[in-house]
């Protein structure tokens, strides 16, 4: 679970980096701005300019006769494609980024962001609905790896990930190196060999270190900070410290829930540019009992959670509901799905033992 919520800061500070707006309207209506200058007809791709820090505009998905607004699409680097945020007028403006001398750097580079709504005909979108009957009433307790915070407990787990732009493989080679300290704070140091490849881009490669509060008796954990080398293709380093932790508990009845707020702080050095970032989260975390999942690395009893959060960051807010699946007695991330985003588990070994 830390894991995750290490790929989601990365991904925030990274597409931070942006100075051209390409919004791309397929059939079925047009995008207008509050400004009146930045309108995309149907069927266009319109690409802005953003060169400075007076950038403020609105934009407003408007199905023609015979279509109806369904979304923003949720793409790599895209805007206002996940949560709440997807139904709504999208605002993107950049006066948040003045004396931030890290993004004022990068409105001089040449990166690009993408907007895109999504129509169809009258009558034809689809919602999300299906029930969680049979689900079994055991603990979620039973989901609780103690070993894995336990000095020498080794693990090589990898995931596919699928979204509309493709499918991209993590592979990540775990050590538990003990306890140890970060910024005066002592906790469980996790070394990891994170290796992306797929999705249409380069292969990536980060080692990571993750110090981790472990309350054995409580079946919870906090991760606290993650100092992080970047290898390649970007070279640098991000340390991300949680205030006060991200808490992630295991001891939970089905149906119960725990809510928690906390910050996060980013400092940062990718390829010679310097930064600091700052996201709040406000999540609820509920427990909805035991279930098989069938996936690629096989088939696993899992204790199913549901996790509804609001990040606000210089983007202001935005609401994502994710479901994961963790295996009974190991304790990894099996399956995840979240906003048009799946990923499960392909493969993984623990102490150089397949999962079961």
């Amino acid at each position: 679970m830390f894991f995750r919520v290490w790929l989601f800061t990365l991904f925030v500070v990274i597409t931070l980096a942006g100075c051209k707006l390409q919004i791309t309207v397929p059939t079925g209506g047009s995008v207008t701005s509050s400004s009146g200058s930045n309108d995309c007809a149907e069927g266009k791709t319109c690409t802005i300019d953003v060169s400075d820090l007076f950038f403020d505009d609105t934009f407003t998905a408007k199905a023609k006769s015979g279509y109806e607004f369904v979304n923003w699409k949720k793409k790599q680097r895209s805007f206002c494609g996940a949560g709440a945020a997807r139904f709504t007028p999208c605002r993107l403006f950049t006066s948040l980024w003045e004396g931030k001398p890290e993004f004022e750097k990068f409105l001089d580079q040449d990166d690009v962001f993408f907007l895109e709504p999504v129509f169809a005909p009258n009558g034809s979108g689809s919602g999300s609905g299906g029930g969680s009957g049979g689900l079994g009433s055991e603990s979620a307790k039973i989901c609780f790896n103690a070993d894995e915070f336990t000095k020498g407990f080794r693990s090589d787990i990898r995931h596919r990930t699928v979204d509309e732009d493709g499918t991209v493989e993590f592979q990540r080679v775990s050590l538990t190196n003990g306890l140890s300290s970060f910024e005066g704070r002592s906790g469980v140091k996790i070394t990891s060999d994170v290796n992306t490849s797929g999705g249409g881009g380069p292969t990536t490669t980060a080692r990571l270190k993750f110090y981790i509060d472990v309350n054995g008796a409580q079946q919870s954990v906090t991760n606290f900070a993650v100092d992080a080398d970047l290898l390649t293709p970007y070279s640098g380093k991000i340390i991300t410290r949680h205030i006060p932790g991200v808490l992630s508990r295991f001891n939970l009845n089905k149906g119960q829930s725990f809510s928690q707020s906390y910050n996060t702080d980013v400092t940062q050095t990718v390829n010679g540019i310097d930064g600091t970032h700052s996201f709040q989260k406000d999540s609820k975390t509920t427990y909805l009992g035991t279930e098989s999942v069938t996936v690629p690395a096989g088939i696993f009893k899992a204790c199913k959670f549901s996790d509804q959060t609001t990040t606000t960051s210089v983007l202001g807010p935005i609401s994502d509901n994710t479901t994961s699946w963790f295996g009974v007695g190991n304790g990894q991330l099996i399956k995840q799905t979240s906003d048009g985003v799946s990923s499960t588990l392909l493969s993984g070994k623990i102490n150089g033992s397949p999962i079961k």
